[in-house]
């Protein structure tokens, strides 16, 4: 099956869903993300379905330090891996990223009769969950057809090892350090932006055509969804022009809890 995630479509399915009904009755399963963020972990770790599967069958999970992930993402994904001990398997990969970049999304799971695989565009983020517009596939096969995918992600796995290092390995944690300097200097190089006056033209249009747009695209999901924290709530109230801002602080979240904790 084909599916679109958008966030201003009722009837959308978002990838928590997928991967939440995907893995009922799995015994093991595996998958890599690009990017994940810790509001992304606690999102899909937490699903009820996913938790049942965590407790009683395998996941190996492989996350990319390209960007984004950072070290309260690395803390979050640890305090799963303890309460999941023996049952989850996570590893992150670290390259010399230089005309390269880590960038593969997809979960597989193995069942009785064969497996599914869930694979799209979306990473492992809270924005990739039930925010983003995405775009995913959800594969089922046969127990012959799920062997070859078994095949390709176990060559892949070897032939990765050089790459794959430990959650708490200092090569990981240093990778997480240099991306909460980068998603700072980040919000600085947005908060420039915002005050450059030769953008006010550019900045006028694009208001326009966003009021001529559906409003209330933001956190609108399932009705099965709890409703949006108070936190979420408030980007309503701001106006057009700084609701971009609002909303790159608030994808930011992660990094500044992580700052207070570490004071």
């Amino acid at each position: 099956m084909f599916y679109i995630q958008d966030p201003t479509d009722r009837d959308s399915v978002f990838l928590r869903d997928l991967l939440s009904e995907a893995c009922v009755g799995a015994t093991r399963g595996g998958g890599t993300y690009a990017f994940a963020s810790g509001e992304g972990i606690k999102d899909l770790f937490a699903d009820k379905n996913f938790s049942r599967f965590l407790s009683e069958g395998h996941y190996t999970l492989v996350i990319g330090m390209d960007e984004i992930t950072n070290e309260f993402s690395l803390n979050m994904m640890e305090r799963f891996k303890k309460k999941y001990e023996g049952h989850l398997e996570v590893k992150t990969y670290v390259h010399n990223g230089e005309g390269s970049t880590f960038h593969p999304k997809f979960s597989w799971f193995e069942k009785e009769d064969g497996g599914v695989l869930v694979l799209g565009s979306g990473n492992l983020t809270k924005k990739a969950m039930v925010r983003n517009r995405e775009a995913y596939s959800v594969v089922s096969y046969g127990k012959e057809e799920f062997a070859q995918v078994m095949d390709t992600w176990h060559h892949w796995y070897d032939h990765s090892g050089e790459y794959l290092f430990d959650l708490n390995d200092p090569v990981s944690r240093a990778k997480g350090r240099i991306n909460d300097e980068k998603l700072r200097y980040a919000v600085a190089a947005k908060m420039e932006m915002e005050r450059d006056t030769s953008l006010h033209d550019e900045l006028d249009l694009l208001d326009e055509v966003y009021r001529k747009q559906a409003g209330g695209q933001f956190f609108k999901e399932k009705k099965k969804q709890a409703p949006p924290k108070k936190s979420e709530r408030r980007e309503y109230r701001f106006s057009k022009r700084r609701r971009s801002v609002a909303l790159f602080f608030y994808d930011l979240r992660d990094l500044f809890r992580y700052a207070k904790r570490k004071k």
